[in-house]
């Protein structure tokens, strides 16, 4: 093990090496899969019924974090220093209308099915009095996100970002006023519902939008990397708070030996970074997938099934997923694309998402529009949960780049009529 940790350990100094001016380069969310494998190594031990890491595994993972290193560390050396986006472009009246419009028809959609259909319409309110069990709804947190409407409802946060630009071009101060409520409702309430998806995902957004519209970038990176722990010290305590309010005791749930533990917190940490780490190593240990066609469609080619109306199919499979416990179940992206078609498939879709976002991250450093940002931003998000799980299976993430070339779409076109 002690070979293990050095060679990952020259990897970490080989990204600091290549660590650039910006914030949101896409070789820093990487290190969140190699920082949960070292402290995977590190404190594998503190599972009861514990899968040890071995030198196969080590190797595998390896092969994988050199398939997303080399496309984003080339582009992100290329990149270096080049990130202050200009912005020449005004939304014209029509093209702030058609916005305005879905986010209010998308708006109304998330307040019926996620608040007021479940009947609970502040479950924070009764997570923090304790009566959140005595209501007879599993997960409230989760409560409308299978809907159909999710595909519309999940595309608030990108109308958002349109919204900021939008903010930073008015001068009436009502104006300002209403549209800086419309950025910041979406996070609240995702706070009021205690999920932590709703909330970190919008603000990263919001973040990475303000960092790239800023002209005092050193001044943006310290307020975003502090604001950053606020955000992760926040998912941590709704954690905390849900697993409390339900009864539970999150390291039995994980499986996990609280001795010797130097916080109350450590469980959570564990839970959610090495853990993802463990489960994808515990399944791959326990099948013998090498070849494609196990389970097409059940995370790579999602998206596409998601749009036939077939994206169910895979979520009654009664897999074995072999997890640590009931409160750490994911296996990072890893595991998912594993048992859609075996390393094979692993390996593929790595490459694929790496060149993609790399691709993306050099066009938004080279044409320098407000147009890159937003495809970037939406794109980076699911980037940046590579540790934990592949958010580029949701249809959603796809729909929300189709609609942003939507609306610039219609905006060129005025634009061309206006002249």
């Amino acid at each position: 093990m002690e070979i293990l940790l050095l060679i990952y350990l020259l990897m970490l100094y080989i990204i600091y090496k290549t660590i650039t001016h910006d914030i949101f380069s896409p070789v820093y969310p990487i290190t969140l899969i190699l920082f949960s494998f070292v402290s995977a190594l590190l404190f594998q031990n503190k599972i009861y019924n514990c899968y040890h890491i071995n030198l196969y595994d080590s190797l595998i993972l390896f092969s994988i974090l050199l398939i997303l290193f080399i496309p984003t560390i080339l582009v992100s050396k290329i990149c270096n220093n080049n990130t202050n986006i200009s912005i020449h472009f005004k939304l014209s009246k029509f093209s702030t209308s058609i916005i305005l419009i879905l986010y209010l028809v998308f708006f109304i959609l998330y307040i019926y099915i996620e608040f007021y259909s479940s009947g609970v319409y502040c479950p924070l309110c009764h997570m923090l009095n304790g009566d959140i069990r005595d209501l007879g709804i599993e997960k409230i947190h989760r409560y409308g996100k299978d809907s159909k409407l999710q595909l519309f409802i999940a595309q608030l946060p990108m109308l958002s970002l349109f919204i900021i630009y939008i903010y930073k071009g008015t001068k009436n101060r009502i104006k300002k006023g209403i549209y800086l409520i419309m950025i910041l409702i979406i996070p609240l309430l995702g706070l009021i519902k205690t999920s932590k998806s709703d909330i970190i995902f919008p603000l990263l957004s919001y973040m990475m939008v303000w960092y790239y519209l800023s002209n005092k970038k050193y001044l943006a990176r310290r307020y975003i990397v502090s604001f950053g722990f606020i955000i992760i010290l926040i998912g941590l305590y709704l954690t905390f708070l849900r697993v409390n309010s339900a009864g539970g005791i999150y390291s039995t749930l994980i499986d996990y030996n609280t001795d010797q533990d130097l916080t109350k917190y450590a469980p959570y940490l564990f839970g959610y970074t090495s853990a993802s780490i463990i489960n994808f190593f515990r399944y791959l240990n326990i099948t013998d997938y090498s070849i494609f066609g196990n389970h097409i469609g059940l995370s790579f080619f999602r998206p596409i099934y998601t749009l036939l109306l077939q994206g169910n199919l895979f979520d009654e499979l009664n897999l074995n997923l072999n997890y640590i416990g009931p409160g750490a179940t994911v296996g990072t992206y890893l595991r998912v694309l594993y048992i859609e078609g075996g390393l094979s498939m692993v390996y593929i879709a790595s490459f694929i998402y790496a060149f993609l976002i790399s691709g993306v991250y050099f066009m938004l450093n080279k044409k320098k529009s407000f147009f890159w940002v937003l495809i970037y931003t939406i794109l980076y998000i699911p980037w940046a949960m590579l540790f934990f799980q592949n958010l580029y299976a949701n249809l959603n993430i796809w729909f929300s780049v189709v609609l942003v070339i939507f609306i610039y779409a219609i905006e060129n076109e005025t634009s061309n009529q206006r002249r």
